[in-house]
């Protein structure tokens, strides 16, 4: 079973939420889900892994590297969220980029790894 489930046009409400929370380890959404749910930052709620992505953070990886030095001074947990059928167009060129820049500056954890940090075992 997948671990993670982004809704569809990443937009949810709290009662989508509630639902989600007893099958997934991990919700992702994009800015969309400011008008259906609200602001928020990434956090454990009820064994749940809430993982927005917001702009400067959610594009294509050309504009998110071109911003990502913003988020050197912040120590939170940061979710980059890329279209895949976006980055075909440059043949991944600027996901590379952004890539390097991030291991450069940053420390880049998988799902996986967020997830057995943040979430007690019993319930991952």
């Amino acid at each position: 079973m997948p671990r993670a489930f982004i809704p569809p046009f990443n937009t949810l409400t709290l009662e989508n939420l509630n639902v989600l929370a007893s099958r997934f380890a991990a919700v992702m959404t994009g800015p969309n889900a400011l008008t259906t749910l609200g602001t928020f930052s990434s956090q454990l709620w009820q064994n749940l892994l809430y993982l927005p992505s917001y702009r400067p953070l959610c594009g294509s990886a050309k504009e998110i590297v071109e911003r990502v030095h913003h988020l050197q001074h912040l120590k939170q947990l940061n979710v980059i969220n890329l279209h895949w059928a976006w980055e075909t167009r440059s043949g991944f060129r600027y996901v590379r980029a952004l890539v390097n820049e991030l291991r450069k500056n940053f420390e880049i954890w998988s799902l996986g790894q967020t997830a057995t940090y943040f979430i007690p075992e019993e319930h991952s």
